[in-house]
């Protein structure tokens, strides 16, 4: 017999005799929720938000075997053999991370199927059209530094711009997964030819707009050096985003955009020395 009691357990819903009658306030998630099963990419997202690819720090956790590869993220020693919680014999990192069971859907599993699915021209046509992308970036970046004259822009705000905005759209492909799978040829192809494209850009708009009496000294040496600058440059960084893709297939998880830092600081640092080595010579026309 039902509690005349309103603040009774007994007269919760799910206690009630009669069917279940939905919230209409309810009605826009659940519409959410079912457009976001519908979309293309909705297997890919759940993966890369599956619980085996967020740490497991849970207290009194059991450990278990490490039955497949599994690799510390700190140094990449194989983990396969020990339990989980166990400290790397190579490093003595605790990894806080544990691998996912067979047969889960995960970022790695994921990942491995759409490398074994991935069309070789389907990426190389995606490349090409992300190199062009180096006319419009080299178009801004030589008009944003021509109005902030002076060395903080000649120096610092010219070189972190423009080694930036390289790779850019890569690293971002990468993030998303799109490219992990990727050839190394691919990579390198969509960021040299950026920088190829980027550097005739900025060439042409600078011996034709800003410095159009150059001496022919000067439209030689930006035509073979200036060239070559931007495309040891944009190696430096293209070196990072292989690390981060390298990581990301080794450990099946996504990919950490961060390990590319260090080597984009030393792209920019290598742009921003030669440039400021110009600049303090006195040969402005030989800057990047």
């Amino acid at each position: 017999m039902p509690s005349d009691d309103e603040s009774s357990i007994e007269r919760e819903p799910h206690f009630q005799q009669r069917p279940h009658t939905a919230d209409d306030a309810e009605s826009p998630a659940s519409q959410a929720l079912h457009q976001d099963k519908q979309r293309a990419d909705a297997t890919w997202e759940r993966a890369r938000h599956s619980v085996y690819d967020e740490p497991a720090i849970l207290p009194n956790r059991p450990p278990r075997l490490v039955d497949d590869d599994w690799y510390c993220r700190n140094c990449g020693y194989n983990l396969r053999g020990l339990m989980t919680g166990h400290a790397c014999p190579e490093c003595g990192k605790v990894e806080i991370y544990e691998p996912p069971q067979k047969g889960e859907e995960t970022y790695g599993a994921l990942l491995q199927k759409r490398s074994r699915d991935n069309a070789p021209g389907r990426t190389r046509v995606i490349a090409c059209a992300v190199s062009l992308l180096g006319v419009p970036l080299a178009v801004l970046c030589s008009l944003y530094s021509f109005e902030l004259v002076g060395v903080i822009a000649f120096v610092v705000v010219g070189p972190l711009g423009s080694e930036a905005a390289k790779v850019l759209v890569p690293a971002m492909l990468l993030e998303r997964g799109r490219f992990v799978g990727a050839s190394v040829g691919v990579l390198w192809l969509m960021t040299l030819a950026t920088a190829a494209l980027f550097a005739v850009t900025q060439n042409i708009i600078y011996l034709s707009l800003f410095m159009p009496q150059a001496p022919v000294m000067v439209s030689a040496f930006r035509w073979t050096i200036g060239i070559a600058l931007h495309l040891v440059c944009v190696g430096v960084s293209t070196a990072g985003l292989l690390a981060i893709r390298r990581e990301a297939q080794r450990d099946g998880r996504p990919p950490r955009v961060s390990i590319g830092f260090p080597w984009l600081l030393l792209s920019v640092s290598l742009h921003a020395f030669y440039n400021g080595y110009v600049f303090f010579s006195g040969y402005l026309g030989y800057g990047f």
